[in-house]
């Protein structure tokens, strides 16, 4: 669904997840892991790689990206490298993610910070299955 993986054998997606269309998943260098029941909205963008702006080369920094089961990217997301999103957090649409998000938490903006706490007891199961047209 017009979702790109770079180097996708750099990457883990757990059951029952969703990778909705115009993502991009960033694993040239280090991991994206992607738990159970993760719900990722249209052209999220997960980056690993970044460019150093104190390097005089203009070289790359990077880390490993996690995401914990139930976690909820909504639509245009950016998360940046290094970032986990914790369990049943939510990234509301157009954030930029570039801190770690607590379980539960929701943030919002750019850079994201935390509106609220999700009240929600993470029993659910996603069973979406998609039109491919």
């Amino acid at each position: 669904m017009h979702t790109r993986i770079l180097n996708f054998w750099n990457i883990k997606i757990g059951a029952h997840s969703i990778i909705n269309q115009y993502v991009v998943l960033d694993c040239r260098r280090y991991s994206i892991v992607i738990e159970n029941n993760v719900d990722i909205g249209p052209y999220t963008r997960i980056w690993t790689l970044a460019h150093d702006p104190n390097d005089d080369e203009h070289g790359v920094k990077g880390k490993e990206v996690l995401i914990r089961h139930h976690a909820w990217i909504a639509s245009g997301v950016t998360v940046m490298p290094g970032v986990t999103i914790n369990e049943g957090a939510v990234a509301a649409a157009g954030a930029v993610v570039t801190r770690d998000v607590q379980a539960l938490e929701i943030v919002a903006g750019t850079p994201a910070k935390r509106i609220a706490m999700r009240n929600n007891s993470l029993s659910y199961k996603i069973n979406y299955t998609p039109i491919f047209e």
